[in-house]
């Protein structure tokens, strides 16, 4: 099956859209990164039936992390809505698919869903947060990097730091130094 579905992938025909999306509503999980996949290079050359395929899959059983991660893979401004209204959904893996996109939509995504993400009780959606937000350089998405360098987990303050070098350039070092200074957390040493 998994030949199969990645052949229709590379195909690229959309009349393939329907099957893939019904083994993914079947509950065929086992086979959910390479039907993503394939679904993400069908919506190379048919990105609006790939995006209507998706929506209608929601609109019937509801929002999945996969079709996140198909939006993510399309990045185009015409999904943006569903990633935006998923990233405050109740369930942690949706907010996670959601943000990770995020990363991949750089600053087309609303700077304030990435910051408020940054308090999320989840470190892996913490952690894609501040990733996406390496795309801005505002000064409240400085400030609150600077504020997730003290995070608890080590993925999210080295995340924060990375996203820190790209957007708030040579204020990182004196961050992290002042950081060092004051608590000498072995995540903020890990993160050199």
């Amino acid at each position: 099956i998994e030949a199969a579905i990645h052949a229709l992938g590379k195909i690229s025909d959309e009349r393939a859209l329907v099957s893939l999306v019904n083994l993914i509503e079947a509950g065929e999980a086992q086979w959910e990164g390479t039907i993503c996949r394939a679904l993400i290079e069908i919506g190379k050359t048919h990105p609006s039936a790939t995006s209507e395929a998706i929506r209608d899959s929601i609109h019937r059983q509801g929002i999945r992390p996969i079709w996140l991660r198909v939006i993510g893979g399309l990045a185009r401004d015409n999904e943006l809505d569903v990633l935006i209204a998923a990233a405050g959904h109740l369930d942690s893996e949706i907010r996670r698919a959601a943000i990770a996109a995020a990363v991949i939509y750089g600053s087309r995504f609303p700077e304030n869903l990435l910051i408020g993400s940054l308090q999320d009780e989840s470190p892996k959606i913490r952690a894609k947060a501040a990733a996406a937000l390496g795309a801005y350089a505002s000064d409240s998405t400085i400030a609150a990097l600077e504020t997730a360098i003290g995070d608890s987990d080590a993925l999210v303050v080295a995340k924060a730091v990375s996203s820190l070098s790209m957007s708030g350039g040579k204020m990182v070092l004196p961050t992290i130094l002042h950081s060092l200074e004051h608590s000498a957390s072995p995540v903020v040493i890990a993160s050199l």
